[in-house]
């Protein structure tokens, strides 16, 4: 099955891609930036999603069977800048739409993610660009039957080479891994989802491999643990670092996902616990992955 994946140079995606590749799928990357490792044998192309004449004439080109649409831009870059933002997740979508409808893809996954779910009052460009897609991606899967469209909904998801989005645990995770002697973490009041990166891409296969016509929001979650959880067992492992806990406030989304369909419709739930994908995460980036930066002071809300 030829894959396009739409995103495939970010940390999701490029995991994403290996997989397919690994399983002896062809695979096109379309990103607005180059993923520093690919498997042999995947083309990666440098293009924008929201432009249409450029992704029309890719899908022209590479008439794609199947199309994983990831491409985004995270919590942090929509507050940045909200026209990008807006641009990327909304009309990149649609265009997504108009290009699978242009050539006939049979299959199309679409990601989206729990900050789409955020309480009234409490949300985030973000999570209202994701929102924005679900619908549409609805509206036009009635429209265009020929089409078999899923959506996968994502948590929170760490490990080792995570450089975007979200980063306040992430942050914590290495600075652990670094060794600094003190780390200042959000101790967040309640649970947070925690997706090791190996079962977001095994849902996501699961997802677009078995999910049958008009199936519902697919959530794609892993271990719903507590923040302390994590420092706890990092503590453990790294005893002479100091942790200061301070209260915060968790970004606008609705953290608890129902993975009943996931496990119960399409046989794959999360094989990782938060304590297991916590050492793997630490003995990757202490083998020498690189740190995706300073580790900071996470006192804030933010995705």
């Amino acid at each position: 099955m030829r894959v396009l994946v739409s995103g495939g140079a970010g940390f999701i995606g490029s995991a994403l891609v290996r997989a397919l590749a690994e399983r002896g799928d062809p695979v096109i990357v379309v990103d607005g930036a180059f993923a520093r490792e690919l498997p042999a044998g995947v083309e990666q192309l440098h293009i924008d999603v929201a432009d249409p004449t450029a992704m029309l004439g890719v899908f022209d080109r590479c008439h794609p069977e199947a199309v994983v649409h990831l491409a985004a831009i995270l919590t942090d870059g929509c507050a940045e800048d909200i026209v990008k933002g807006t641009s990327v997740n909304c009309l990149g979508t649609a265009v997504m739409l108009a290009a699978c409808q242009r050539v006939g893809v049979a299959r199309l996954l679409i990601t989206t993610s729990v900050a789409a779910l955020g309480e009234p009052g409490r949300e985030s460009v973000y999570g209202l660009t994701k929102r924005y897609a679900e619908h549409l991606a609805r509206l036009w899967e009635l429209e265009h039957p020929e089409t078999r469209v899923s959506m996968a909904r994502l948590g929170w998801v760490y490990g080792p080479g995570r450089v975007r989005g979200w980063r306040d645990l992430q942050a914590v995770i290495e600075a652990f891994a670094r060794g600094d002697a003190e780390i200042h973490y959000p101790n967040f009041p309640d649970p947070l989802d925690w997706t090791y990166i190996s079962d977001a891409v095994e849902g996501l296969l699961a997802v677009l491999d078995r999910a049958p016509d008009h199936a519902p929001v697919v959530d794609i979650g892993g271990d719903l643990r507590y923040v302390r959880d994590a420092i706890q067992h990092l503590e453990g492992r790294y005893p002479e670092a100091k942790a200061i806990g301070h209260k915060a406030v968790p970004p606008p989304a609705a953290w608890r996902l129902d993975r009943s369909y996931l496990e119960g419709q399409l046989g794959c739930g999360p094989a990782i616990r938060l304590e297991d994908g916590l050492d793997l995460t630490t003995a990757a980036l202490t083998q020498g992955a690189a740190f995706s930066g300073a580790v900071h002071d996470a006192r804030g809300p933010g995705e």
